[in-house]
């Protein structure tokens, strides 16, 4: 049963984030969405055959790589979810495209944000 809270599913969003940040911040969408795709599958991997990567494992020697990893790992779901809710939003509101274009941009902005902001929190949080 995949638990999407896990440890090992956290860090390897993690991991994602670190790879895919030069990319999507550039705009290099055509190696952005192949990172999403190996991301995908590396969940789906997970899947069916828990702790298969064992990053955790790798990752028990480096406890502040995995502290920050694991603190930007929900960005990936985030965005997924994100994704599901503006295809679903798109059908809701069919007829009216600035309330799904002002919807789509709130995704934006916040999946803009979202590394610096979650990695300055974990930096706050680690020193006190």
């Amino acid at each position: 049963m995949l638990k999407i809270c896990s440890k090992e599913n956290i860090l390897l969003g993690g991991i994602y984030v670190i790879l895919d940040a030069p990319f999507f911040y550039a705009n290099i969408e055509k190696v952005s969405s192949f990172l999403l795709v190996v991301f995908v599958l590396g969940l789906v991997i997970q899947c069916f055959k828990p702790n298969v990567l064992k990053l955790e494992q790798r990752l028990a020697s480096y406890p502040r790589v995995s502290y920050y990893l694991s603190s930007i790992g929900w960005i990936p779901y985030f965005n997924i979810l994100s994704i599901i809710a503006l295809f679903v939003l798109a059908f809701v509101v069919s007829g009216n495209y600035d309330k799904y274009a002002i919807v789509g941009d709130v995704f934006f902005y916040i999946s803009y944000i979202s590394m610096p902001a979650s990695l300055l929190v974990a930096f706050i949080l680690k020193k006190f």
